[in-house]
């Protein structure tokens, strides 16, 4: 089953961490991985507004000077990449895009069976400081498909853990992983998790999530706990090393998709890999 997997390029070790979970995937799985590099021109522009009629001149000096590093910088972004594929020996393609990093990925992703980005992006590294949380947000809020955030200097995991509460956003995670991961390497350890107050209950929902599983060849380890989902889920996902990726769904509120406290907590800790989608 061949895939188009789309990796944000940044520089930053978060960015190292997702050209590897690519390589691996498309060796793993077949496909070709797609490296995007933004330069965040609107973002380089607004920085320089406030100049006054007199500091025009000075301003678009300043922005020009600042495109040219930022077109240096991802030129030099994209070179790395294509070392690193070439050295896995997966089949890659390349794009420089200019505009908006949120807008560029969430149009790339129209025409990828899945991101693969840093739990932490630097795409505006002209004009602010330090890596954020920002993009992997927006994608995680409204993905236009299935999204892998990873942690910086994360090594390869070799354990999945699809989180199956019984509800529509958690089955549909379950069988958008399944799908995109057949044949999943025998080397690895599939948990199928359930965390509600009935064991009763738990385990009838266990059973259902492990039938369908089976019918992909994937035979889970069933676990069921009693407790507040985010706080089992982190703890029990942060017992392993390296971590496993975490299979999330997410719900919706209102009309709109959104994430809850669980898949925030892992957000927050930058530390535990996670797959979502809606």
């Amino acid at each position: 089953m061949n895939q188009r997997i789309l990796v944000g390029l940044d520089g930053t070790p978060y960015s190292m961490s997702a050209i590897k979970w690519a390589c691996i995937r498309a060796k793993h799985y077949g496909g070709v991985v797609i490296g995007v590099a933004v330069v965040d021109v609107p973002g380089i522009e607004k920085s320089q507004v406030g100049y006054g009629v007199c500091g025009d001149y000075y301003a678009q000096k300043a922005i020009d000077y600042k495109l040219e590093n930022a077109s240096n910088r991802t030129t030099g972004f994209i070179m790395d990449f294509e070392k690193q594929c070439a050295k896995e020996g997966v089949p890659y393609e390349t794009y420089l895009r200019l505009g908006n990093p949120i807008d560029v990925f969430k149009e790339e992703g129209k025409i990828s069976d899945l991101i693969i980005m840093g739990l932490r992006t630097y795409f505006k590294f002209e004009t602010k400081k330090d890596p954020c949380v920002d993009l992997i947000r927006e994608l995680l809020i409204d993905p236009v498909c299935p999204v892998i955030a990873v942690p910086e200097g994360v090594r390869p995991h070799e354990t999945i853990m699809i989180c199956f509460s019984g509800s529509t956003a958690s089955a549909r995670a379950m069988r958008v992983y399944a799908h995109l991961s057949p044949g999943i390497p025998k080397s690895y350890k599939v948990i199928l998790l359930n965390v509600s107050d009935s064991m009763e209950e738990g385990e009838y929902i266990l059973n259902r999530g492990e039938k369908y599983l089976n019918t992909y060849g994937i035979h889970p380890e069933k676990i069921w706990s009693r407790g507040k989902p985010d706080e089992v889920i982190f703890e029990k996902a942060s017992k392993y090393d390296p971590h496993p990726l975490v299979v999330l769904g997410r719900y919706v509120d209102k009309g709109r998709y959104i994430f809850g406290k669980r898949t925030t907590k892992l957000m927050e800790t930058g530390t535990i890999p996670i797959f979502a989608c809606h």
